[in-house]
């Protein structure tokens, strides 16, 4: 397998300033760094990647419906795509679920259905079959992490998981062990921070929290490589908003490395891996003209030459990335048909 810390020093060799580790019962472990630079500027040509090949029309999967936003795609067990996403039911922002079983996309149905507002879902399918749906959903005191599934055949009630003021982003996964992990952002009493929390033990137990700074990070994206180790890509503001990424190998969470450099915003990423361990990290970026689609990944040269998938007059935006079994790439986006936003589909490479 390759190694994928090696490959990122060898390229990104990281510039600590400070460093600060924080035990107590509720946070086990806070790291404090100042980082160096990623990726080059956006001013400048870009060369394609050779592994990148579009070669697909962008599938408009929405047509027609209210406000859709924030989508989560997911390849499921059987080898067909998934879709999660958010749209406005004529009361209340509410999760739908779609999916291409029959060779076309199936009428999204509202899976939360409730009288609240929600957001930011994350959708996967454990090994054994069911369908789990991290979602935030707002209430009367604030934002309450839920996860709901499939088990009984249709989408029961959601379990709540955790408890924050505000809430910017979850990933969810099933890790080797089985267990499920969700990465999220949340309000820490002073900004917008990255916490893990896992069922290790058959419950949810106490969230790690994995950045402690004075700056805002959200949208989290987890993975799990083969070998056990969990990377989570974030976007940070700072002087500008950039992807940063961070990896829990040797056991602990290390020092954060940063992806992205460039001017304008860069964040709101969607990360996976192949079958050879080399990440992907799926981005949004301000290109001074509009907001475009961007592809980088993890192979030498490590996070280099990041390619426009969009490359339209659009303003592109809320990326999600999957892999696909025959090593294919497919991401959902939110982007105007013409006549309003709607979420879209399509292959990446």
């Amino acid at each position: 397998m390759k190694d994928i810390i090696s490959r990122i020093l060898k390229y990104r060799t990281p510039i600590i300033i400070s460093t600060v580790v924080i035990t107590s019962a509720l946070v086990s472990i806070i790291i404090i760094v100042n980082l160096p630079s990623g990726g080059g500027p956006y001013e400048g040509t870009y060369q394609k990647p050779p592994q990148f090949d579009i070669t697909d029309i962008p599938i408009n999967v929405t047509n027609d419906m209210i406000y859709e936003d924030m989508s989560s795609l997911f390849f499921s067990n059987d080898g067909y795509l998934y879709l999660v996403f958010r749209a406005y039911d004529g009361n209340n922002n509410e999760i739908y679920i779609t999916n291409n079983t029959s060779g076309n996309w199936s009428q999204p149905i509202n899976i939360t259905s409730n009288s609240v507002e929600d957001s930011y879902p994350s959708l996967i399918q454990a090994d054994h079959g069911n369908f789990y749906l991290a979602y935030f959903s707002y209430g009367d005191f604030g934002y309450l992490l839920f996860l709901k599934n499939n088990s009984l055949g249709y989408w029961g009630d959601g379990i709540e998981i955790a408890y924050w003021g505000t809430g910017y982003g979850c990933s969810l996964i099933q890790a080797e062990n089985r267990d499920l992990y969700i990465a999220y952002s949340a309000d820490d009493g002073g900004d917008d921070d990255i916490s893990v929390i896992n069922n290790t033990i058959g419950d949810w137990g106490i969230p790690i929290q994995i950045t402690s700074d004075s700056y805002q990070n959200r949208n989290p994206s987890l993975v799990q490589t083969n070998d056990g180790v969990l990377y989570i890509a974030f976007e940070s503001l700072r002087s500008d908003t950039d992807i940063y990424l961070i990896n829990n190998s040797g056991g602990y969470w290390n020092d954060i490395i940063m992806i992205t450099n460039s001017s304008g915003y860069q964040g709101d990423s969607s990360m996976v891996r192949d079958s050879d361990d080399i990440l992907y990290i799926l981005y949004e970026g301000d290109t001074n003209v509009d907001n475009e689609i961007f592809l980088i990944n993890s192979s030498l040269p490590a996070w280099e030459n990041p390619f426009n998938i969009t490359a339209d007059s659009f303003n592109d935006y809320e990326v999600s990335l999957v892999y696909v079994s025959d090593n294919h790439l497919y991401m959902s986006y939110r982007s105007y048909d013409g006549e309003d936003w709607e979420i879209f589909v399509r292959r990446v490479m």
